[in-house]
């Protein structure tokens, strides 16, 4: 307890960055971003490693490979995810889990002038300079534990991130409980729980702040109905969906109805933003899509492969 604390004390005091945190919450399966990026009170998986780490120990969790893919702006920007679980490597009650996360933009063009002093014209117009890439990643270990009606669990993350001329580092946590009663389930996930800190190359220090997430499921036989509340303390103003001084709110909601067994039909609100998703599965294996339209940008598109052992 006290190595806790003192990781505590090292890393809170300093300011937090707006935003540092948001290159790594793009997901990692197309089930739960069709359903309006809900998860934190049913996922399953490792995939609860993105949404709730206290999910590896879902009564329905087992041992599972998950690929992913997603691309935005037209193929601009992509994330690439794989992520495993098991149950009972580490005792019959505990599951552990592990996540590869990356997210690129290449081409990014740097522009100059032939003569920096002089301003634009015919004889000095801007020229492609040099070419450079965007890049973050992180590798995810969690375990969590099965009580029956409760499951918990805790995750430490390294985060890497690369914007070309320098890189940065950092080392996290995330925590989360849920628990289940009749069809109902209630999860908390808090990430970045002591903040999380990324050290640059040049000598800069950016401090990630905690969030928390408020999650509420509905499972029946033939779907979910899920609600998710974001909750972070960056100051997001208008940004967000709701903000009160430095505490905003984000809401999101999704739904999935299985028509039949082996068919997901999905649909949801990211953040004010539909989503809609499509998934099938065959024997052990589950192919899922989703779409996420977004009221100024292009729409993005998440695909997702899993596997069942």
């Amino acid at each position: 307890m006290r190595y806790i604390v003192l990781f505590f004390l090292i890393t809170v005091p300093g300011w937090g960055t707006k935003y540092a945190g948001e290159p790594w919450s793009f997901g990692g399966h197309a089930r739960y971003l069709g359903m309006g990026n809900t998860g934190v009170a049913f996922v399953s998986g490792p995939s609860a490693l993105a949404w709730n780490v206290a999910g590896l120990a879902h009564p329905e969790s087992g041992t599972e490979l998950v690929l992913y893919h997603g691309s935005y702006f037209q193929g601009l920007h992509s994330v690439e995810n794989l992520a495993f679980s098991r149950k009972g490597i580490m005792g019959p009650d505990l599951s552990t889990g592990i996540r590869l996360y990356l997210v690129q933009s290449t081409g990014i063009r740097a522009t100059a002038l032939p003569d920096p002093q002089d301003s634009i014209g015919e004889d000095n117009r801007p020229y492609v300079k040099e070419e450079l890439a965007y890049r973050i990643g992180s590798l995810t270990v969690g375990t969590a534990r099965n009580l029956g009606t409760w499951q918990w669990g805790v995750a430490v993350k390294l985060l890497f991130e690369s914007l070309s001329v320098e890189q940065g580092y950092g080392l996290g946590m995330d925590a989360g409980i849920r628990y289940a009663f009749n069809g109902l389930a209630l999860g908390l996930a808090l990430r970045d729980l002591f903040t999380t800190p990324l050290f640059w190359t040049s000598g800069e220090r950016e401090l990630i702040w905690p969030s928390a997430v408020f999650g509420f499921a509905y499972e029946g036989t033939r779907g979910v109905l899920a609600i998710d509340l974001e909750t972070h303390f960056e100051n997001y103003g208008q940004a967000a969906a709701y903000a009160f001084g430095p505490v905003s709110w984000d809401l999101h909601v999704g739904g999935e109805w299985r028509p039949v067994d082996r068919i997901a039909i999905r649909a949801g609100l990211d953040r004010g933003n539909w989503t809609a998703g499509l998934g099938l599965r065959y024997q052990v294996w589950s192919l899922d899509y989703a779409l996420l339209r977004h009221t100024d940008l292009e729409g993005s598109h998440r695909v997702s492969l899993s596997i069942r052992f």
